[in-house]
C-alpha cells in the first residue's frame, strides 16, 4: 500500500488499481472531495466522497481494499484540503 499525499485534483493511477481509504491532512472545505473510479476528473463512477469540513486527522480505512477497473483520480470537484489516500497502482 502507498500513501499518496494529494492537494489538488490528480489521477492518481491508471488502469487496475486498490483503494483502502484515506487520511485527511488539511481540513476540506467548500464542497465533498470525490473519488473516483476513472482517469479523468467528473468522469466515471464516485465510489467514495469526503465531505467538507471534515477535519485534520480523520482517517478511513476499509476491511478490504475497493478495487478500481479504470484507474483511480481524486477530484477536488470544488473543494479545497489536504488528502493522503491509502491506494496500490501504477501512477
Amino acid at each position: 500500500m502507498n500513501p499518496v499525499p494529494l492537494s489538488a485534483t490528480t489521477v492518481a493511477a491508471r488502469g487496475p488499481c486498490r483503494y483502502y481509504g484515506f487520511i485527511v491532512t488539511t481540513v476540506t472545505a467548500v464542497a465533498t472531495i470525490q473519488i473516483r473510479d476513472s482517469v479523468a476528473a467528473a468522469a466515471g463512477s464516485v465510489i467514495d466522497v469526503i465531505p467538507a469540513a471534515t477535519a485534520v486527522g480523520f482517517t478511513r480505512i476499509f476491511p478490504e481494499p475497493i478495487r478500481f477497473a479504470k484507474g483511480l483520480t481524486f477530484d477536488l470537484n470544488g473543494a479545497t484540503g489536504g488528502i493522503t489516500l491509502l491506494m496500490e497502482g501504477n501512477p
